[in-house]
């Protein structure tokens, strides 16, 4: 494991002037162990003003919210994940993963701010050469919204890697 320990300063500055700061901290801790060729990893997040930092909320406001006496207030999130990836013979390898992701936000935020998020995927890759390979995924992915709703997303996705 390697633990991470963060800080970070989180404010805004309105039209009038009025301005407010929080500070936010957070700890990433990760891992990962061998099984022959294969590998199981696996990853931990907390802390108050991380949620932009957790899959599924990068694009939200999960940093900080206004509490009900209108101060801004750092939201405590989590998030883990775990993963295995398989090697196959023949040059194929598959990755299974699944990850979840809470954040608590304030009282006065949006009934469509994300709440929850869970996500799962398994992919194939055949790499003949050593810096090639080519790929195919399905992800799934799942959200929750402070009001309760929410909803789930499938894809499928392939890919071509280069390495240099």
């Amino acid at each position: 494991m390697e633990p991470e320990i963060c800080r970070r300063r989180l404010g805004y500055k309105d039209a009038t002037g009025d301005k407010d700061f929080v500070t936010g901290w957070g700890l990433n801790l990760t891992g990962f162990t061998r099984f022959g060729d294969n590998k199981l990893v696996g990853g931990l997040v907390y802390g108050d003003g991380v949620g932009n930092y957790l899959g599924g909320f990068a694009t939200s406001r999960t940093g900080a919210g206004l509490s009900s006496s209108g101060n801004l207030k750092s939201l405590r999130a989590y998030g883990a994940y775990a993963g295995y990836q398989h090697f196959w013979p023949q040059h194929f390898k598959s990755t299974l993963a699944y990850g979840i992701a809470d954040v608590n936000n304030a009282p006065g935020m949006k009934d469509e701010s994300v709440k929850r998020t869970q996500s799962a995927s398994v992919n194939l890759i055949w790499s003949p050469l050593e810096r090639f390979g080519v790929g195919l995924e399905y992800l799934y992915g799942k959200r929750e919204n402070e009001n309760g709703s929410g909803g789930d997303d499938h894809r499928i996705q392939s890919s071509v890697q280069f390495g240099f």
